[in-house]
């Protein structure tokens, strides 16, 4: 795979835990995705079960504090944008509808929505 083939994604979940049902499919999806030549990027509330094995398939883990207030979801959003900004993903995955919230402003390009 040649560099314009490669994509830049970016995947968001509260967590990495194998408690996280989400997370097992997150998972394949994102080493299937790195094994392929792409770039992939986690973002998540923290470490957890499966940090290690991303990082040895060559993603990159977003640590964003994601907990369920007013004032954690203004600073998400406000993580997310730094955190996005330079990646300029071609593709952002969010599982719900708080997480594409959070992303939708930050990670769309310009007269997207």
């Amino acid at each position: 795979m040649n560099q314009t083939d490669s994509l830049r994604l970016v995947l968001v979940l509260n967590h990495i835990k194998t408690a996280n049902p989400y997370a097992f499919a997150m998972v394949d999806l994102d080493c299937t995705q790195a094994a392929r030549g792409h770039e992939v990027y986690v973002c998540s509330g923290g470490g957890g079960d499966f940090e290690e094995l991303l990082l040895g398939y060559g993603t990159t883990h977003i640590t964003i504090e994601q907990k369920r207030s007013a004032g954690s979801l203004l600073k998400a959003m406000v993580g997310m944008a730094a955190a996005f900004r330079p990646v300029k993903p071609n593709i952002v995955y969010a599982r719900d509808d708080e997480h594409r919230t959070r992303c939708r402003s930050k990670a769309a390009p310009s007269g997207s929505s």
